[in-house]
């Protein structure tokens, strides 16, 4: 219970708002590897979908 009480006043400020900027940089810092991975690793995303469609 303690651990869950901890867990729900991190995403709470002293008045009960939502601390908007601590949520966005957490977001912003979660999507950013997944976005790195893709710059690097693009042109194989995009064969490997060449390479599944149609051929005739």
């Amino acid at each position: 219970m303690l651990l869950a009480w901890r867990a729900y006043s991190l995403r709470s400020g002293p008045y009960g708002g939502a601390m908007w900027n601590i949520q966005l940089a957490a977001a912003t810092m979660t999507a950013i590897p997944v976005l790195i991975v893709f710059v690097i690793a693009q042109r194989q995303f995009v064969e490997g979908l060449a390479h599944t469609g149609l051929k005739g």
